[in-house]
């Protein structure tokens, strides 16, 4: 099985159980090239949609909402998993 993968919410451990590991990646994957943020006093909207050429419309996929705090640890996951691979850097394994 593959190395615990890390959580974004706060309020609770970090890893992930192997239960929850199975579960997060037993779920579809949709492809997404565009995405849609909407703030509200209570959390943002995401909104994930595909468009597969310029000149195609937008197909909007699925959408989320999460509250701030959530929001921002997601912002820190993403980056720390994303910059090192901008940086020419090995990508971070699983935690």
């Amino acid at each position: 099985m593959t190395d615990a993968k890390e959580s974004t919410t706060p309020r609770r451990d970090p890893k992930l159980d192997e239960q929850e590991l199975h579960d997060a990646e037993a779920l579809p994957g949709i492809v997404a090239n565009r995405f849609l943020i909407a703030s509200t006093r209570n959390g943002i909207r995401i909104a994930f949609g595909e468009q597969p050429r310029t000149t195609s419309p937008t197909h909007m996929r699925a959408a989320v909402f999460i509250n701030a705090e959530d929001a921002a640890a997601l912002g820190k996951l993403l980056l720390k998993h994303f910059a090192p691979k901008a940086e020419g850097q090995e990508e971070p394994q699983g935690e």
